[in-house]
């Protein structure tokens, strides 16, 4: 009951634009907002962290303190079409956050391939920092319920517990 009334306010809750944000560069800081919640959160809790951990920035560190006090979990939400370009021609891609610009013709399959390439590096990346940083990191798919993959979570949580 717990569990499905979390999901629920995570459902309907409303993205905070201030929230996360550095102040100077208007940019995701997930660094920012880990060290607010070992800051404001004094006793032990499960923190949830959803995003899809593409901020460059310097995260681990703050990750890591915030781990060692409380129980985090790392949601990543990710959508198949960012780890594949399907060979329609011309895209032009916008990053939401620096406002940079690309446009690449995803008819040549080098173009796809680098893309991949570079979306696994990426993952693989990240998979290793989670594991570094002792985090469970719980990857949520846009094209797939999300309740199956909570399930999987939970029961190898509970697993591990015993």
């Amino acid at each position: 009951a717990a569990t499905r009334r979390l999901i629920r306010e995570l459902v309907a809750a409303q993205p905070d634009p201030a929230r996360g944000k550095s102040v100077a560069e208007g940019r995701t800081d997930l660094g920012a907002a880990l060290s607010f919640v070992s800051r404001v959160q004094r006793r032990r809790c499960v923190v949830f962290v959803i995003s899809d951990y593409q901020d460059e920035g310097d995260w681990e560190r703050s990750l890591r303190v915030t781990n060692a006090r409380h129980d985090v979990v790392a949601i990543t939400a990710s959508d198949p079409r960012e780890h594949a370009l399907p060979p329609v021609g011309f895209v032009t891609l916008e990053d939401p956050e620096t406002g940079e610009v690309i446009e690449l013709d995803t008819r040549h399959e080098r173009v796809r391939e680098l893309f991949a390439e570079e979306q696994r590096r990426r993952r693989d990346g990240l998979i290793d920092r989670m594991r570094k940083s002792g985090v469970d990191q719980l990857p949520v798919r846009t094209d797939q319920p999300y309740t199956a993959s909570l399930h999987r979570f939970f029961r190898m949580r509970e697993g591990r517990a015993r």
